[in-house]
């Protein structure tokens, strides 16, 4: 005669932040994050040298830390979770959330954004025709893309029946 379960109480947690999942164990920790960044800043800057741009990288500029090391993006990954934050901000994220940029920085003139971001599509719906500049061939998706390609990102696209969809940022109902 089997055992009859007693019900036990679900545990509800105090935030989705506070969520950890499996895949964090497989994430990039926030030093890494770090240096993949940092590197990937080098190779914009190589690729934009050869197009004569001077792309100015401040070796002490480092991303945000993220104190909790939420790679997964728990606070944000199925929306907006924390009655606080939904009724501050609603549904973007908080000003200031990225550091300043370098000292000196001026922003990228048009040439320098088409070198930067090639076809990539551009949020003010812009011209995304951009192939070369003065004669040279500016790689896909800009210089930006060429460094992602550099550091292993992108392999996807080179590679499309090896595509998929990586776990880690997928949304809930397409993981099966």
């Amino acid at each position: 005669m089997a055992t009859k379960a007693s019900p036990t109480a679900t545990p509800t947690p105090a935030s989705a932040a506070s969520v950890s999942l499996p895949v964090e164990d497989y994430l990039l920790k926030n030093d890494e994050y770090s240096e993949i960044l940092y590197a990937s800043t080098l190779l914009v800057r190589q690729c934009m040298a050869r197009f004569g741009f001077d792309y100015a990288v401040d070796p002490a500029w480092k991303p945000p830390v993220d104190l909790k090391g939420d790679a997964a993006n728990m606070a944000r990954r199925y929306g907006i979770t924390d009655a606080k934050t939904a009724a501050r901000y609603g549904y973007h994220l908080p000003e200031n959330t990225l550091p300043p940029a370098p000292a000196g920085a001026r922003p990228m003139s048009d040439a320098e954004r088409n070198v930067f971001l090639g076809d990539t599509p551009r949020t003010d719906n812009s011209s995304t025709n951009v192939k070369q500049y003065k004669g040279q061939k500016i790689p896909a998706h800009g210089c930006s893309g060429d460094a992602q390609r550099k550091l292993g990102r992108g392999s996807r696209n080179a590679c499309p029946r090896a595509s998929t969809t990586p776990v880690s940022s997928s949304p809930w109902p397409h993981r099966r």
